[in-house]
């Protein structure tokens, strides 16, 4: 007879050799797509005023808005270079010229602000945070402030293509986090 001791190694490995038998491959599920939307305004690339891209995306818990990288001020109705957008539909409620272009985009319940990372706007706002301060109803309430520097933007050496492209921010702990290109 095994010991007591033996049974019980027998036993675990045992069962650990037919969990592992049994077991099949597992991956990686892929996410259900919750929605799709096309904006009705682009980012200037149709009219030829702006780069065509759209960099920055957030919600505020009722609308969409999205960012365009370079919208070269100008008086093109596709110029601007923030867009609030009904996310159902994809209609454009509002558009402003914040900066002449715009990155990364985090909305901030806390303050009912809307960081914006720099975009191809104008050179006062290279290596910069913007902050876009919203009313009651979510719409922009007035000047946006240039937050904070953001020294790293030209780390690679300088160039006129840094861009803030991504930010998240944390209300739990107060932190705004940055990604720039």
């Amino acid at each position: 007879m095994f010991a007591t001791k033996n049974r019980i190694t027998l036993y675990a490995t045992t069962l650990v050799a037919a969990l592992l038998f049994t077991a099949s491959a597992s991956y990686g599920q892929t996410g259900s797509l919750l929605g799709h939307v096309t904006f009705s305004t682009d980012c200037g690339f149709l009219s030829g005023v702006g780069s065509g891209v759209g960099v920055g995306i957030t919600f505020d818990g009722t609308n969409l808005w999205y960012s365009c990288y370079n919208s070269k001020n100008s008086s093109d109705p596709n110029h601007f270079d923030l867009h609030k957008a009904d996310p159902k539909t994809g209609g454009v409620i509002a558009s402003y010229d914040v900066a002449g272009g715009m990155g990364a985009l985090a909305y901030d319940a806390t303050r009912n602000v809307i960081w914006a990372g720099e975009g191809d706007g104008v050179a006062s706002n290279q290596g910069v945070v913007i902050k876009i301060p919203l009313d009651a109803n979510k719409n922009v309430s007035g000047p946006y402030q240039v937050a904070f520097a953001v020294p790293e933007a030209f780390a690679s050496p300088s160039s006129p293509q840094d861009i803030v492209d991504g930010l998240a921010i944390d209300n739990a702990t107060n932190t705004l986090y940055i990604h720039y290109d």
